[in-house]
Order: structure tokens, then C-alpha cells, then sequence
């Protein structure tokens, strides 16, 4: 019988019959592991926070069948400050969510483990709203290159859903691009964060860009994002 040990993200989770828990682990060297935990829904010890969504933890699993089964579960870091925090929460729920959408079982995912890893640390530390909102446009950005796709930007009024650019001519694919938006591209793409802040965008602003990088990673991946749907207008402010 195969025994695995993981650090990993517990990023998606579903109850089975009264006492079991199918939990979704993504760790770098397997993308994601289905694992089966037998009784959890009764247990009283830390076991049970070790196999919640949102969560870090250490695992030694089995393979048996189709499923994991654990052997040991070792909370390591809950995101206590995260779920405290109705906003960070929806966001970093979110990020779960796109992860469980663009990974697969048995594929390499170094790069993307430590992106989420990070990203939820910076979001755990960050207090302003507005930064944290920064910190997911860089998120996206990142996970765009990742899936090998490029932005590019010019002096246009359209970004073009299927080539990544800005372009002078509208198109089926093109969605019309207000003047700080292109700047926030530019910036982005150049890694320039600091010039991200100083740019004092308000959230909505952010989120529109974000929507757009949004826009673009369903359009190429066939998925149906949409974090305005997930957040709810009233609480971006």
C-alpha cells in the first residue's frame, strides 16, 4: 500500500454519509489529492481543524482504491486570521476556488503551491482592503503566465479576450478599456507593485481589473469565474 507524506492546502472539502469527509488537499508534487477521512464528523481532537477547508496541515495518507485515506493529520497553520475576517475570507475562498478549477490529480505544481501559499500569508498580514485587492490582481496575473498565456499592452481602447493584447479595433472578443485600467495593466506587467499603490485606485477600480484578467482566463479555459458574483457588490467598499 503506497503512504504519502504532504504538506498541503486543504481547498475544497464534501461530507459523506453521517461521520466522513472526502477533503481536497493541493501540495507542489501531486497538484491535487482526493482523500477520504473515516469518522471525522464525530471527532472531538484537532484532527477535525486539520481537515477543513482553508487550511495547512501535515498528512500521511495511503492509497487504497480510488482515495488517500489519512494516517496522520497535523494542523499547521489555520488562517485563524482569515476566517475572523468576512472579507479576507470570501477572497481567499475565492482563490480556493480558481485553484480547484485550473489543477488536476497527479500534475507538478511547485510554482502554484508556493503562489497560494503566499498569497494567503500576504492577505493573513494585510490590513487595508484596497492592498489586499492588489495582492489579488497580482495573484491573477501570476496564474495567467503559469497557464502560459502573455498580456501585452498598447495604446488601443480594447482588450482582445483571445490574444491577451490591447487593440485599436473592437472585436467579438474585445472588452473596452477605461485609461486607468491600461495604466493598471502596464504596471502589472512590469511587476511594478509600488507603482500599483501609488496609482490610489479605489476597490471597485481594482476589481474591474481583476475582472478582466478574470474574463480572460474563462474565456481561454472555458471556466465561469466571477468574483463579483462570489463578493457581492455591496462589499467591495
Amino acid at each position: 500500500m503506497e503512504e504519502l507524506k504532504v504538506e498541503g492546502l486543504v481547498i475544497n472539502k464534501e461530507e459523506v454519509n453521517e461521520n466522513d469527509r472526502i477533503i481536497t488537499i493541493f501540495e507542489e508534487n501531486r497538484g491535487k489529492i482526493k482523500v477520504l477521512i473515516k469518522g471525522i464528523r464525530k471527532s472531538k481532537n484537532r484532527e477535525i481543524y486539520a481537515s477543513d477547508i482553508l487550511v495547512l496541515g501535515d498528512y500521511i495518507l495511503k492509497k487504497k482504491g480510488e482515495y488517500f485515506y489519512n494516517t496522520s493529520l497535523q494542523l499547521k497553520n489555520p488562517f485563524f486570521s482569515i476566517k475572523s475576517n468576512f472579507f479576507k475570507l470570501e477572497l481567499s475562498l475565492y482563490i480556493l476556488i480558481v485553484i480547484d478549477k485550473i489543477t488536476f490529480e497527479n500534475i507538478e505544481s511547485k510554482k502554484l503551491y508556493k503562489l497560494v501559499i503566499n498569497t494567503l500569508n500576504a492577505i493573513q498580514e494585510e490590513k487595508s482592503k484596497n492592498k489586499i485587492l492588489i495582492i489579488l490582481s497580482y495573484f491573477f496575473y501570476k496564474i495567467l503566465c503559469y497557464e502560459g498565456f502573455k498580456i501585452s499592452t498598447g495604446n488601443g481602447l480594447f482588450f482582445n479576450l483571445k490574444e491577451g493584447s490591447i487593440q485599436e479595433k473592437v472585436s467579438e472578443e474585445g472588452i473596452l478599456l477605461f485609461d486607468y485600467q491600461k495604466e493598471y495593466l502596464k504596471r502589472l506587467i512590469s511587476i511594478d507593485i509600488k507603482g500599483l499603490y501609488e496609482l490610489e485606485l479605489d476597490n471597485n477600480k481594482i476589481i474591474s481589473v481583476i475582472s478582466i484578467l478574470e474574463n480572460f482566463l474563462n474565456y481561454n479555459l472555458f471556466l465561469e469565474l466571477n468574483i463579483k458574483k462570489h463578493l457581492g457588490e455591496e462589499k467591495w467598499i
